[in-house]
């Protein structure tokens, strides 16, 4: 078997994938931050049928008023064409966004600005001017608090899937249908009969009806098991699934991603002590194929997935940990179709950086958005990142950003290499880690010159196991496993 490197560089970071038989580079179309001096969380980001993009998050108002919604439009190469900001007296905390068949939008978040409060369905003509605003239950029992939870149905009727109180006294995740002017036409609800359920998401199927993920602590073999429903587009359930075991699984998204099978990420507690990224692969019916914890013990958590080739996908998401500094950096794994591990990675600056969104956009085109403290004008501002796969070609160029590569041979048993590229002379510190995140030693701290630089690294005085190495370039921090085994 020959192992082939892509790469991929996300604004901080170049990370190698395992692909076919020649070099294939994913370089950065572009990056950039939207938002103000103050505060702007980026919830959800999706491509637009001209080619840009559409993003929703929350505003902390220029006012010093509680939060507003705010939602920004950037055309292909990510340059702002408007913003809007949406809100009422009090709190209104959007989390999800999708596109309409007549080129508009559709977004859903939690108010208590308007009425009684609770959900809310704000609908957006193409130039981002209000429609209409409905309001489903009220603040107190009615809760809609995840990205990917509102979608349009081939009928031009709209799904929302939040969660909320219901008599005896639980929480149970639900469903609202709506006509194409916000008009409600029903709602379902779906659970047990004692403990609460909670939604996530919900996605279309291809062959009709839809997913929808979340978790349970109903059903299952655990205190808190991942959950999915499958239901028609009249909400009727088709069939339920938990998945996990003796401790606390969710899910955060789930989708199809080929041939019918489905893929759910979230996070886990049953693999370990700490919070781990939890992957599951299903057929189309729910049955499990395989599922993994990813993190080694790191307090991580998956919030996206998409198919980048057609046995390969990339999942994404934030780590916090002691290696991190006890902040949020994002995190990106790319797995095979049998959930083997070709790279993961954890990048991020001196602030947290979350990604919530990866989407493929075209055969050569990737879309990264979430949220950074450590770039932009703000304490936190919206974070876009578009990628593309260029020809089959080594890229000579120097990086702009600093650049840790894998270490080679990995596994190994001695010694291996570590390399880095570097876009000017810089002072480059390098610390390795173990699992639990406890400095074991510093491997280097030196002067280097820009480009590739690479440095022999060995352990005749460690012991078998998995180790991070750390790289620290000024407030630059990224971070990559290494597994010695002797």
């Amino acid at each position: 078997m020959i192992y082939i490197q892509s790469k991929i560089k996300i604004l901080l970071i170049l990370v190698y994938f395992f692909s076919s038989n020649c070099y294939a580079t994913i370089d950065t179309l572009w990056s950039r931050t939207f938002g103000t001096n103050h505060f702007e969380g980026l919830r959800e980001v999706k491509q637009t049928s001209d080619g840009g993009f559409i993003m929703v998050g929350e505003q902390l108002n220029v006012n010093s008023d509680p939060c507003v919604i705010f939602v920004v439009k950037v055309d292909s190469s990510g340059n702002e064409e408007w913003s809007r900001s949406f809100g009422g007296y009090s709190y209104d905390v959007p989390y999800t966004i999708s596109l309409t068949r007549d080129k508009g939008y559709i977004i859903g978040g939690e108010t208590t600005s308007f009425e009684q409060g609770g959900i809310f369905v704000l609908r957006l003509n193409n130039s981002g001017d209000s429609l209409w605003m409905t309001i489903l239950g009220n603040a107190s029992f009615d809760h809609l608090t995840s990205k990917s939870s509102i979608i349009e149905t081939i009928e031009e009727e709209i799904l929302i899937a939040g969660w909320g109180w219901r008599p005896p006294n639980k929480n149970e995740i639900l469903l609202y249908k709506l006509d194409s002017f916000g008009n409600p036409i029903w709602e379902k609800s779906y659970g047990g009969n004692i403990d609460d359920e909670f939604s996530s998401s919900i996605q279309p199927v291809e062959s009709g009806g839809c997913l929808i993920a979340g978790f349970t602590y109903s059903f299952g073999n655990g205190r808190c098991d991942g959950y999915l429903i499958r239901i028609t587009n009249d909400g009727d359930t088709l069939w339920t699934r938990t998945y996990g075991r003796d401790s606390y699984d969710s899910f955060k998204f789930a989708r199809e991603i080929s041939f019918g099978d489905l893929v759910a990420v979230g996070s886990t507690q049953s693999f370990g002590n700490q919070e781990q990224g939890f992957i599951v692969k299903t057929d189309s019916l729910g049955n499990e194929k395989w599922s993994i914890a990813i993190g080694d013990s790191l307090n991580d958590n998956l919030m996206d997935v998409c198919v980048f080739s057609e046995n390969q996908f990339i999942v994404t998401g934030y780590t916090n940990s002691v290696i991190t500094s006890n902040k949020e950096d994002a995190y990106l794994v790319q797995l095979d179709e049998n959930g083997k591990i070709s790279d993961q990675l954890i990048f991020g600056g001196a602030g947290s950086d979350f990604i919530n969104d990866i989407e493929k956009i075209s055969d050569d085109i990737l879309m990264a958005g979430g949220s950074t403290e450590s770039w932009g004008n703000g304490s936190m501002d919206f974070w876009l990142i578009c990628l593309q796969l260029d020809s089959l070609d080594l890229n000579t160029e120097l990086p702009n950003i600093p650049i840790l590569l894998q270490n080679y041979p990995n596994p190994f048993n001695n010694g291996t290499t570590i390399s880095f590229e570097l876009p000017k002379s810089s002072f480059v510190t390098i610390i390795l880690f173990d699992i639990l995140g406890n400095e074991v030693q510093q491997i280097c701290n030196d002067l280097f010159e820009s480009g590739v630089q690479s440095i022999n690294f060995h352990t005749k005085n460690l012991s078998s196991g998995v180790y991070f190495y750390q790289m620290r370039v000024d407030t630059y921090k990224e971070t990559r496993k290494l597994v010695l085994l002797k």
